[in-house]
């Protein structure tokens, strides 16, 4: 189940304003938990991306990364999250 607070497989290590444009915040969840979503997205064509910013990914036990998702496929991504959470 998706623990919301918030594998390509990659993560972009840049200030948000570079990379954000046309995308909409989804959340800032533990890493390997974002690279797993990223991945079940990918399946179904839609993509994030995941994004280091030291300010919201603070330093802790576990590391996050910020979900970025395209402003239009948030109503698609929103559901394939919804729906894992209802499994």
């Amino acid at each position: 189940m998706l623990i919301f607070t918030f594998i390509v497989l990659n993560v972009i290590f840049a200030p948000m304003s570079e990379n954000t444009e046309g995308k909409v915040l989804i959340g800032v969840i533990e890493i390997n938990e974002a690279k797993r979503l990223k991945e079940k997205l990918l399946k179904k064509n839609l993509s994030v991306e995941l994004i280091h910013n030291d300010e919201t990914c603070k330093k802790s036990y576990v590391s996050k990364v910020e979900v970025w998702a395209q402003e239009e496929d948030l109503e698609k991504v929103q559901r394939v999250i919804h729906d894992e959470n209802m499994e």
